[in-house]
């Protein structure tokens, strides 16, 4: 999360949209789950190494 919101210019309406849960301490909600993502057919893992 961004503490300010999802937008640096001020103009926008994102500005300060993740300020109000930041300060609540709560997160925003996702729109996604590990079990959706799971269940995508066209999900690709890949393994990094150094």
């Amino acid at each position: 999360m961004l503490v300010y919101g999802q937008s640096t210019d001020p103009k926008s309406p994102y500005y300060a949209d993740q300020l109000p849960l930041y300060s609540r301490k709560e997160w925003p909600a996702l729109p996604f789950t590990e079990a959706s993502i799971n269940a995508d057919p066209n999900r690709n893992t890949a393994t990094l190494a150094e």
